[in-house]
């Protein structure tokens, strides 16, 4: 029993890398990180044959580097590491983020708020902050942006989880290669735990994506990578939007689709995000990125669409 309850004041932090060269900022700011009343394990993983950067020596945490055969798919990789983890809580952060100091200790406190919250999520926002890094986390990351607490599914870029919710969700699925965070969250609430956006809490993220060529292209990436898998697999969580485009790709017409759904997801979360710091500029680009992300779902494999 001393034991289990040990183990439930260790906060393990999962880092997944592909590109350990570029690691540095975020995993320094993770080795300055206390938490009162509990302490901290760092596990980072990399594909065989990477190697971390050269870092100043932890102090008061431990470091564990998990290797994997190859880069697979992001959910995969978390896995990899909350397999490898010893706490009672799982914060993961992406290798592109640096965190604020107390980061985990904030959001441990805010998973605590309440028994039945499984996970936390915080705002994100662009270590840039011209025009275009800025557009960038409307068009990209606009559910990060929010300036006030609320329940809904969240992103994974920097995510606190109990791990009886991640067990009880099954982890990430392993197979997505996009929108693993978004299934994660419906499975959190599917197994009965409750999702909050906590947004005094911000983390900054160099996502590189400073031009609208390069917000176009990710947005593209990313509608490829995830065609209407999590759609068809939460069908019943799904908005009335989400439905009619599982309707439309069912029935071979989800292109005739693309510029009026882009059209009305822009609208939506221009009403929704105009009190957050929403400049009126960055729309145009928020309405490309949302068609250059269906144009990328048509183009993601017919298994995907009509299947």
């Amino acid at each position: 029993m001393a034991f289990e309850k040990d183990l439930a004041n260790i906060i393990s932090v999962i880092i997944p890398s592909g590109r350990p060269w570029r690691s540095a900022p975020a995993l320094e700011a993770l080795l300055k990180q206390r938490c009162e009343g509990g302490s901290i394990e760092l596990i980072v993983v990399i594909p065989c044959g990477e190697n971390l950067p050269n870092l100043p020596k932890p102090i008061d945490l431990s470091l564990k580097v998990v290797h994997t055969h190859i880069l697979y798919p992001p959910g995969k990789m978390r896995n990899f590491g909350a397999r490898h983890a010893l706490g009672g809580y799982f914060c993961f952060i992406d290798d592109d983020c640096v965190v604020p100091d107390n980061w985990v200790q904030k959001m441990r406190a805010a998973i605590n708020t309440c028994q039945r919250i499984g996970a936390v999520g915080c705002r994100v926002g662009s270590m840039g902050k011209d025009f275009w890094s800025r557009c960038a986390d409307f068009a990209l990351f606009a559910d990060y942006q929010y300036r006030q607490p609320r329940f809904c599914n969240l992103g994974s870029a920097a995510l606190c989880v109990r791990r009886a919710a991640f067990e009880d969700a099954g982890g990430f699925d392993e197979d997505l290669k996009a929108s693993e965070d978004w299934d994660f969250s419906l499975k959190l609430q599917v197994s009965g735990w409750r999702c909050l956006f906590e947004p005094a809490v911000e983390v900054l993220h160099d996502h590189r994506r400073d031009g609208p060529a390069k917000i176009l292209k990710s947005a593209y990436r990313s509608g490829k990578l995830s065609g209407l898998r999590v759609q068809r697999r939460h069908f019943e969580k799904m908005s009335w939007l989400a439905k009619i485009s599982l309707f439309a790709g069912d029935h071979h017409f989800y292109a005739a689709l693309a510029f009026p759904y882009a059209a009305a997801v822009t609208l939506q979360q221009f009403f929704s995000l105009r009190l957050n710091g929403f400049d009126a500029a960055f729309l145009p680009c928020m309405f490309l990125a949302k068609t250059a992300y269906h144009i990328g779902v048509l183009n993601s494999g017919q298994n995907q669409i009509a299947g």
